[in-house]
C-alpha cells in the first residue's frame, strides 16, 4: 500500500507508474477541494488517495485506520480509469478515502465483484 496525501509523497514513484498521472489527479482534487480561505488541507482530518498492492489484498487495513479488509468496505462509489478502480470510502462527514485499485488479474474475483457492485456506469 502507498499512500500519498500531498505532491512530494508522488515523487515515490516512477515517472513510468502506470498510476502516476491518475495519482496527481486525483491527489490535485483532493488537496484543492479540501482547501478554502478558511481551512488548510489537512490529510489526517480531510482524507488521501492510497494505491492498493497485492499484498493489501486479503489483510485487515489497520494501518489507515479501517478495522475491514478491502472487499468488505462499503464504498460511496467507485469508477473505472484506465486499468485501475477509483473507489471512494467516507466514513465521516468529513473524512474521505480514495482507493486506486489496479485492475489485474491478481484481484481475488470477490473483490472485483464487490468493486462491480458499486460501480457507477456514467
Amino acid at each position: 500500500m502507498l499512500i500519498f496525501t500531498c505532491s512530494r509523497d508522488v515523487n515515490s514513484l516512477s515517472s513510468t507508474h502506470p498510476a502516476i498521472h491518475i495519482i496527481e489527479t486525483y491527489l490535485s482534487h483532493i488537496i484543492d477541494s479540501n482547501t478554502s480561505s478558511t481551512h488548510k488541507y489537512n490529510p489526517t482530518e480531510d482524507g488521501y488517495l492510497v494505491l492498493i498492492e497485492k499484498s493489501d489484498l486479503r489483510r485487515t487495513l489497520t494501518d489507515i485506520g479501517i478495522s475491514k479488509k478491502l472487499v468488505e468496505i462499503p464504498f460511496e462509489g467507485v469508477t473505472k480509469i484506465d486499468d485501475f478502480y477509483h473507489a471512494v470510502y467516507v466514513p465521516n462527514n468529513q473524512f474521505t478515502l480514495s482507493f486506486l485499485i489496479p485492475d489485474e488479474s491478481w484481484i481475488p474475483e470477490n473483490l472485483r465483484k464487490h468493486l462491480e457492485d458499486y460501480l457507477d456506469e456514467k
